[in-house]
């Protein structure tokens, strides 16, 4: 499994960082458009290894049986108890080896939620960056507590934004995994057809 994982991951991580990278240029797009962008190739991504180990753990057990062993892990049967019983402790393993491509992107949605509501005040950002610039002696502290007071709420409201957004990931992926979980497994009974264990 690491070996059809892994490489889909490092993918994940690179497209992540590219556009991370391209957020940082002058010019360049909304973080919140980077981001988004960014989790839409993570859920191909996701596609992509799903299929590939469905048909790859398949291939294993064909083999191993013709070899004259015994079944490793039946892929239609084990599907079958993720979609009937998928709160089971044993599919955790499934959950994560399948969404640690998802994790960069979510990671980069995050900051890009987290910069909509920087970028939506900038008025209230500038505005002390600009006054401070002026200021001597006692008018420097209580320009450093607005700037503190006008950060910290961009801070904590750019937070609970990207909280919700992951918040609003996790149930759309649960809401969503049923239907991925029966195109699996018909992927799976289409393997078993043609190499049957």
């Amino acid at each position: 499994m690491p070996l059809l994982n892994v490489p889909l991951d490092w993918a994940s991580i690179g497209v992540t960082r590219a556009l991370l990278r391209r957020g940082c240029e002058r010019g360049a797009p909304s973080p919140l458009l980077l981001g988004l962008l960014d989790f839409a190739i993570g859920l191909g991504l996701l596609i992509v290894p799903a299929a590939f180990m469905v048909v790859g753990l398949h291939a294993a057990d064909a083999v191993i049986v013709r070899a004259g062993g015994k079944v490793l892990i039946d892929v239609p049967r084990r599907l079958h108890r993720l979609i009937t019983t998928p709160g089971d402790p044993g599919n955790r393993w499934i959950y994560v080896t399948v969404f640690s491509t998802l994790i960069p992107s979510t990671m980069n949605l995050a900051i890009g939620t987290f910069s909509v509501v920087t970028l939506s005040f900038p008025k209230h950002r500038n505005r002390p960056i600009a006054k401070i610039r002026g200021l001597r002696g006692p008018g420097l502290d209580r320009t450093r507590r607005e700037i503190l007071l006008a950060l910290g709420a961009q801070a904590f409201l750019g937070a609970f934004a990207a909280g919700l957004a992951i918040w609003g990931v996790v149930w759309a992926l649960l809401s969503l995994a049923p239907y991925f979980l029966s195109g699996l497994e018909s992927v799976a009974v289409h393997v078993a057809w043609l190499l049957p264990t």
